[in-house]
């Protein structure tokens, strides 16, 4: 920034900026007879110059260092266009929804990336660039959605490549991106990135680990070519993202938006309730309900009166297409309500705009985990009513968890000082690897090394996440946006829903609570029937799914062409209940049998992740080579024809685990409950003392593998560490 230029900037904001130089932050202006007539805020020239008032947010400890730039529109209805030429680099955070921040990347001068969270995000953004006369203004970059069954090679250098577009204008979804940049030239310097969504990263990211790797190209394109945006962005654990500019942009005059909160003790009868007496009051309007579980929705279906079932429909991912039976949509989802009752799943959470005014119910429910709803995730799902009046309305019906479930407090800071631990270690094991490799055995270390690197923490009931990820470059980092997401896990279970107040005082900081009421819907014969009907439906789904799958398996395994790869693919493209039945499939095809792992795995179908473990285990320990150290602890400890109390079983697993390197437990069940994944035990009893005891009868394990003995190959190396591989933490 020039001397001269920084003077009349630093004049035109406020007087305590003449003390702060941030180097993050550009502010350019021009002046005419003593009025700013030009101003540029981050490479962004701003168009109404009148109209924006600025503010700068100084960092109350670091001298020369800004917070945040806020940028306040005077008028409300101006959208993204109407005040910038192009997004500003940085980080832009929106108070409010739909003021058009894509819709000015993808009409901005320049070329311009923009990286959606969703197929169905992206999809509808690409959809609003085809013309009335068929011209696609816009490549897609994704899986196959609506009439995209396939995005080739050659499309995309087609598009590239077109002299015709002066500025390519490319829609990716988040998981393609690596693909989209390999057809990108080196130099990045004429490419503009925009993630979009950026809040989605953040609590999606331990389900997703490919968003992980959106941030690393995110910073690979020059600094003023960048942004992330979202109206409902948290604090960043990832020190590059928390270093960005941020810009704040709001509107002069906020406007609080009015919601009804209802508590429930019976969510679907009260969701149910809600529904008619709306339709009672209001016959003519529509009604949206964001509730993310197709199941519960099938369940508020059946609990309507006939004549509104025909009215509902199910907006959700094409992998649950089956599940909303007859509710799913005919045809492809567009800005307009076809139904007077729809329900969203969080697939249309973010990114869809919907034309219409409606009433809109949003339902957090803590029998389901992943339908708890934030007050910034509450915000997100009111914005997507893109008409000029708004919401007809907006209830938040929710639950309170019923008995204390959180015993530990997550410490964000502490699991990034292990994650980084963690990564030292493991660059300190390599590092002796390359230069005393005559000492070290190199398969030891390298084993050490991969067990440390799985480590998983859970907390809360929440899926097991890694604190340490590799980056594009195949170096160890710091899986920043899966402790985001755990942080986030905490706050809504263990805070916003464990306690009565909390979530009201949540929402009160930027909503008007108009009511606040509590329901006691009694549980009826027809919902326990209700309930009965929709998981027979599911399951007979399930079932057939499955079936289909198993046959088509069996068919690629006598031909030859079963692959990692191929079931990597598969869990992508297919719904929560034969993901997981592929993935148990995936997890083992490496140790055993293929067509023995499918009939088994086909047969316990329905068995939960305990048998699932144990079975696990039992696979892997007879996978292990003969000298395997862990193997020669549990035959040297535990001999056939012997006879072990639960006591004397917990002594000697602890010996084991201990020698092995491996957490200990507490409980002496958990030790007979490893141990009969490693032995067949039978349970005998002492006529003379009345005291059960355990025998061991063999080393396959009847309980997991069957009477008949398994042929399972022993290819685990005895330099690979037990608790590197088995599940026995």
């Amino acid at each position: 920034m020039e001397a001269g230029r920084k003077v009349l900037v630093l004049c035109t904001l406020t007087a305590e900026a003449k003390r702060i130089d941030d180097p993050r932050y550009q502010f350019d202006t021009e002046e005419k007879d003593g009025v700013v007539v030009k101003c540029t805020i981050n490479n962004a020239e701003v168009l109404d110059v009148p109209g924006v008032v600025y503010r700068l947010h100084p960092n109350e400890t670091e001298k020369n260092r800004l917070d945040s730039l806020e940028v306040l529109i005077k008028d409300n209805t101006k959208r993204f266009s109407e005040v910038f030429r192009q997004l500003p680099y940085g980080i832009i955070k929106k108070n409010v929804t739909g003021i058009g921040a894509t819709t000015l990347a993808l009409d901005a001068e320049n070329n311009c990336i923009v990286v959606c969270p969703t197929r169905s995000l992206a999809y509808g953004k690409y959809r609003k660039g085809i013309t009335e006369d068929g011209t696609k203004r816009y490549l897609y970059v994704g899986s196959e959605v609506g009439d995209i069954k396939k995005v080739t090679s050659r499309n995309i250098r087609a598009y590239l490549s077109n002299k015709k577009i002066s500025y390519k204008k490319i829609l990716v979804v988040a998981d393609s991106l690596p693909r989209l940049m390999e057809y990108l030239p080196q130099n990045l310097e004429k490419w503009h990135i925009m993630v979009d969504e950026i809040d989605c990263y953040q609590t999606d990211g331990v389900y997703r680990p490919a968003l992980e790797n959106v941030i690393d190209y995110f910073f690979k394109f020059p600094e003023r070519n960048r942004c992330l945006v979202s109206a409902t962005i948290r604090p960043f654990s990832d020190p590059r993202l928390a270093d960005l500019p941020l810009i704040d942009v709001k509107y002069e005059q906020f406007i609080r938006r009015p919601i009804e909160m209802i508590r429930s003790t019976n969510i679907p009868k009260t969701v149910a309730t809600t529904l008619e007496r709306t339709i009672r009051q209001y016959p003519e309007d529509k009604i949206v309900v964001a509730y993310n579980t197709v199941s519960s929705m099938r369940i508020i279906i059946e609990l309507l009166p006939d004549e509104l079932k025909g009215k509902c429909e199910i907006w959700c991912s094409s992998q649950s297409e089956q599940q909303a039976g007859e509710y799913y949509p005919q045809e492809n989802i567009g800005t307009r309500l076809t139904r007077q009752i729809t329900f969203l799943t969080c697939t249309y959470f973010t990114g869809i705009d919907i034309e219409d005014r409606y009433h809109l119910i949003s339902v957090s429910d803590t029998k389901y985990l992943y339908t708890l709803l934030s007050p910034e995730k509450l915000l997100q799902i009111a914005g997507r009513c893109r008409h000029k009046e708004g919401l007809l309305s907006e209830r938040l019906i929710y639950d309170i968890q019923s008995k204390k479930v959180w015993e530990k407090n997550f410490d964000k800071q502490h699991n990034i000082a292990c994650a980084k631990w963690i990564i030292e270690i493991i660059n300190q094991i390599n590092f002796g690897l390359e230069n005393y490799n005559d000492v070290i055995h190199r398969n030891v270390g390298q084993a050490v090394a991969d067990q440390m690197s799985g480590w998983k923490v859970s907390y809360g009931g929440s899926t097991p996440i890694t604190l340490v990820r590799h980056d594009i470059e195949d170096n160890l980092a710091v899986s920043y946006l899966n402790i985001d997401a755990f942080d986030e896990f905490v706050r809504l279970r263990s805070q916003l829903y464990s306690d009565a107040t909390a979530i009201v005082a949540a929402l009160e900081e930027d909503c008007e609570i108009l009511g606040h009421t509590f329901a006691n819907d009694s549980y009826s014969k027809d919902q326990q029937a209700a309930e009965i009907a929709v998981d027979d439906e599911f399951k007979a789904i399930q079932n057939a799914n499955i079936d289909e799958c198993v046959k088509l398996m069996k068919e690629r395994i006598a031909d030859g062409s079963m692959s990692e790869d191929l079931t990597v693919r598969a869990e992508r493209s297919v719904s929560r209940e034969l993901k997981r039945f592929i993935s148990r499939f995936h997890q083992l095809m490496k140790y055993a049998p293929h067509e023995y792992l499918v009939d088994t795995l086909s047969d316990k179908r329905n068995k939960d992740n305990k048998w699932y473990n144990g079975f696990y285990n039992a696979v892997l320990f007879n996978a292990l080579e003969r000298e395997h150290p862990f193997r020669a602890l549990v035959e040297n400890y535990f001999k056939p024809g012997e006879r072990y109390s639960r006591e004397k079983i917990y002594e000697l697993m602890i010996a084991i685990f201990n020698a092995s390197g491996l957490k200990i437990f507490e409980k002496p069940a958990t030790a007979v409950s490893y141990l009969q994944s490693f032995c067949t035990l039978k349970r005998c009893k002492d006529n003379r003392t009345g005291e059960n005891y355990y025998r061991v009868v063999d080393y396959q394990s009847q309980k997991y593998l069957g009477k008949d003995p398994v042929e399972i190959p022993q290819v685990i190396s005895k330099f690979t560490l037990a608790g590197s591989v088995m599940k026995l933490k």
